[in-house]
């Protein structure tokens, strides 16, 4: 099997797309593209699952050794874990619950009707809020903090507080059901969201990360979860830090290219 750049080449000529045209089909400027194709640059799992449904073959035909080179966490994210774990680092971000509230609500309320949202769902779509918001404005917006689960950042146990108080106050049910026959746990806001703590900024932001994600199951979004340099470099059970998104790889990172900036 070939690099991911050259089976991405060798699959477009055979479908018999140029360049602009498949890039215009998962959303990318053509310089992008041209980079990808020439492996100058590693692909997002998005971009790969687009690629490999327009080109209509196996993504396991598609990644090649660049595409999980791509993914090597960057030397500098590895030595700073490894300095906050000999730290034994306790110190968390300081946790707004007016907006841990308002963001959970508010994302309930968005999606959480959908069957595929679960605690496990959830779980990730806070971390990623919280995580790509630090990676484009230097803070996160709850400032929960998040461990390295097997299964992909969990929360800590001020989430259970909340949503215990929340339970209490009559603005949270928690169900249990089951999603493709396998238990769920299922959040249901029975209140509206305080939307006065959080920012437009903010909630577009949110807005951005629920069209990125919600439509992951458990298993996609844990899956993409353990891509992110934040959660990789972090050992079992350890607080992920939040500066750690500062270093993520294409797969994950949600700056803009350089060339789209």
């Amino acid at each position: 099997m070939g690099t991911f750049s050259d089976n991405l080449a060798k699959f477009r000529h055979q479908v018999g797309y140029t360049q602009k045209e498949l890039a215009n089909q998962i959303g990318i400027t053509r310089t992008t593209y041209i980079k990808l194709e020439r492996g100058l640059k590693s692909p997002t799992l998005d971009q790969i699952n687009q690629l490999a449904k327009c080109l209509d073959v196996g993504i396991d035909y598609m990644i090649g050794s660049k595409a999980v080179d791509g993914n090597k966490p960057p030397k500098e994210a590895v030595e700073l874990a490894e300095k906050i774990n000999q730290k034994n680092h306790k110190l968390a971000t300081k946790v707004s619950l007016d907006k841990l509230e308002a963001v959970l609500l508010y994302v309930l309320g968005k999606v959480g009707s959908q069957p595929n949202i679960g605690q496990t769902v959830i779980y990730k779509i806070l971390y990623f809020i919280d995580f790509d918001f630090y990676e484009k404005h230097d803070r996160p917006i709850t400032g929960l903090s998040y461990y390295h689960n097997h299964f992909g950042p969990t929360p800590g146990s001020t989430f259970n507080q909340l949503t215990a108080s929340l339970i209490d106050a009559g603005k949270l049910q928690i169900v249990k059901t089951k999603f493709h026959d396998k238990p769920q746990i299922k959040y249901l806001a029975n209140a509206d969201p305080d939307l006065t703590s959080l920012t437009g900024q903010e909630l577009v932001h949110i807005d951005e990360v629920l069209d990125r994600l919600s439509h992951k199951t458990a298993s996609q979004i844990s899956d993409y979860a353990h891509w992110d340099t934040p959660w990789v470099v972090t050992k079992p059970g350890q607080r992920i830090d939040y500066q750690l998104s500062k270093y993520r790889t294409d797969l994950t990172s949600v700056m803009p290219p350089e060339d789209e900036l």
